[in-house]
């Protein structure tokens, strides 16, 4: 009977480490931290920073020109994941759903729309959002996705990007600069691969 309980006991330990370690549990959970990603790991936030000034914005694609003595400290599975997006950003500007102007990637989506409360860039590491007071007032409101996306410009990341946004409102915070914008980053890909960080540079 000792040994029964014992074991009821373990089973029942087991049971509530399971509960409380299940990622249900931390849904609710923000990261406020500055240089933090809600998905990315760190080994791409660390490539970036190191990629950064080597990746030039081509009429064709991102182009990465980093020499051997660099390449070698940059996180092999991260310099894939960054390499997948760039292929991806190549074939979206062939099929003419990116369109290269004034030394950056336009979607095509997005170019008859245009906000005064924000934007997303695409970048060579994912994408560049700005957000001005107004706009992160309501998405700490809890304004919706698909308002959120078209106050942003709209585009085919904007929706998700708007959806990661609502549930990291406490970061907005910590990612506000003088003018009273917000400046974030998602970094690593398009979304949902990647994730959003104040500064990828460290």
């Amino acid at each position: 009977m000792g040994k029964q309980s014992s074991f009821l006991c373990v089973l029942m330990l087991v049971g509530m480490m399971t509960v409380f370690s299940s990622p249900a549990s931390h849904a609710q959970e923000i990261p406020v931290s500055p240089v933090s990603a809600t998905t990315e790991p760190p080994a791409t936030l660390d490539s970036v920073s190191q990629l950064e000034g080597y990746v030039e914005t081509t009429p064709t694609g991102y182009v990465l020109d980093a020499p051997d003595s660099v390449i070698k400290h940059v996180d092999p599975e991260a310099l894939s994941s960054l390499e997948s997006y760039w292929a991806q950003v190549r074939q979206d500007i062939a099929s003419g759903s990116l369109i290269y102007a004034d030394g950056q990637y336009v979607e095509r989506s997005s170019l008859a729309k245009s906000s005064s409360h924000g934007f997303i860039k695409r970048k060579w590491y994912g994408y560049q959002i700005g957000m001005d007071s107004w706009l992160v007032t309501k998405i700490e409101g809890g304004l919706g996705a698909a308002a959120v996306a078209a106050a942003l410009g709209g585009g085919a990341a904007a929706t998700p990007i708007a959806a990661a946004l609502g549930g990291s409102a406490a970061m907005l915070q910590v990612c506000t600069h003088k003018n009273g914008w917000v400046y974030i980053y998602w970094v690593g890909g398009v979304p949902p691969t990647g994730g959003l960080v104040c500064n990828p540079f460290g």
